[in-house]
């Protein structure tokens, strides 16, 4: 069975996010070779790199794009949240989410075996209460629930790598994720991580 990648994508000229997201892909493919490479984009990146002759090679790498549009009024990191916390909804089978700054040394197609339906790994891999950001975290945690952060609480995820299988518990969970962070969005915080860990 060939195991799912998925990428999103918000990017347009001003920025490198294309290309990472092109390097990433290449350390992907060459790693494991037989994997499906789905791309999430929004409509407007997605016509952006079209248009431009060196950035649309990254079409030749995958196997599928999906293309939603672009929430009105979202700037370009609103749109990569809004993508992350919602790529449940948009891209079907199991799947393994990585984040397109990361480079793959190993091979992934392993990650199948796993017993779980959802996993990810703690930030700085290691509990909050030794992270170097956890004031911060816990900050920000509060600010989206507006409640005090559990005393206990102590796994903190990143949301730079998710293994999601395609479960309703799933779809779920990604719904409160999305809604929690549209929610702290309005609040000022856009990062999605504080949303994961209220939403987990």
């Amino acid at each position: 069975m060939k195991t799912q990648i998925v990428y999103t994508l918000v990017s347009s000229e001003k920025d490198l996010y294309c290309e990472q997201c092109i390097v990433s892909i290449l350390s992907a493919k060459r790693n494991s070779p037989n994997s499906k490479i789905t791309l999430l984009v929004d409509d407007v990146t997605e016509k952006g790199v079209k248009s431009n002759s060196a950035r649309n090679k990254i079409f030749n790498l995958v196997d599928e794009c999906v293309s939603v549009p672009r929430p009105h009024g979202f700037s370009g990191m609103e749109t990569s949240r809004f993508l992350k916390t919602s790529m449940r909804m948009h891209v079907k089978g199991d799947f393994l989410y990585i984040d397109s700054d990361t480079i793959v040394c190993s091979p992934l197609d392993d990650i199948e075996k796993v017993a779980f339906d959802l996993g990810g790994v703690p930030d700085q891999h290691m509990p909050l209460s030794q992270n170097s950001h956890a004031i911060n975290f816990k900050r920000y945690i509060e600010k989206v629930s507006g409640t005090k952060a559990p005393a206990k609480y102590d796994t903190y995820f990143n949301s730079g790598v998710l293994w999601v299988r395609d479960v309703e518990s799933n779809y779920k969970f990604f719904k409160d994720w999305n809604e929690v962070w549209l929610r702290a969005k309005d609040k000022g915080i856009r990062l999605d991580q504080p949303s994961l860990a209220y939403a987990n």
